[in-house]
């Protein structure tokens, strides 16, 4: 199935949203996989499976494999201290799929032992199924986010976990993520829309304006501060921090709006930078 937007701010919680209202009236579970994703052999039998086992399940994500979990215990437990310290630089958790006040989404670098399946505050939209039902009492992707909309498996499946559905990640269901950047976003416009964004989904989870605005300083702090260390890393030099400060220097013109739920000129802005 294609999507052919009908506006140009159109984006994928679209395309999710047109998918799943045309998928037949007796669909039970539905699943979103990225391209660039390889399924292990029983990882649809056993995510199946938990949704059996679990009737008031609402959600589940698979394991990703690769990444921060192959690494060495020793790492990991420096990872683990680098991302509570910028969860921006290193968005890392122990055991379980978190989100923090600044809307950052964290994955595990470790599986919980003897267990299937660990509670979880938002899945991953490279692998995720939901019951239909979840969509049949009103909830969506939220169209306010546009084209590539960083953040918005995090948003929705959060917002299902504030409400108080469950939410889980298997330990039993496997797969890899090749993740690949080339083609998505131009360089600047991802840090912008990463400002803009991440301002609106802090806004999403914290209804209180001064609480909202307080994390939202914080999360530019950890940006600014990680450019510095991710300038020195790669030898990229003060040119990737000017970029970064710049960005917010230009997202913050909509900040008001933004923290109000309101993206339409944000968007439009977004939309003309290269």
């Amino acid at each position: 199935m294609y999507v052919h937007p009908e506006r140009e701010s159109s984006g994928l919680p679209e395309a999710r949203n047109r998918g799943i209202q045309a998928l037949p009236d007796l669909t039970g579970i539905i699943l979103f996989l990225d391209d660039d994703v390889t399924l292990e052999e029983t990882y649809l039998e056993n995510l199946r499976d938990l949704f059996l086992n679990y009737p008031d399940l609402s959600g589940a994500s698979g394991f990703i494999r690769n990444g921060n979990h192959d690494h060495s215990l020793p790492v990991k437990v420096l990872l683990l201290i680098a991302g509570f310290i910028l969860p921006p630089l290193v968005p890392v958790s122990l055991f379980s799929p978190r989100v923090t006040r600044t809307a950052e989404a964290l994955y595990p670098v470790f599986r919980r032992p003897r267990m299937d399946a660990v509670s979880a505050q938002w899945l991953s939209g490279c692998n995720m199924a939901y019951r239909s039902t979840v969509f049949l009492e009103g909830c969506a992707f939220d169209e306010q986010l546009t084209r590539y909309a960083l953040g918005e498996d995090m948003l929705f499946s959060h917002r299902l976990y504030q409400n108080g559905k469950k939410i889980l990640l298997s330990h039993n269901a496997h797969l890899t993520h090749r993740v690949s950047g080339e083609g998505r976003i131009p360089p600047f416009r991802k840090l912008v829309m990463i400002f803009g964004y991440r301002r609106y989904a802090i806004s999403c989870f914290i209804h209180n304006r001064r609480s909202g605005s307080f994390w939202y300083a914080v999360f530019v702090i950890q940006c600014v501060l990680s450019s510095i260390i991710t300038a020195i890393w790669y030898g990229r030099g003060l040119a990737y921090i000017k970029e970064v400060i710049r960005a917010y220097r230009m997202t913050r013109e909509f900040e008001q709006e933004i923290g109000s739920g309101n993206l339409a000129r944000f968007n439009a802005f977004l939309s003309t930078l290269v």
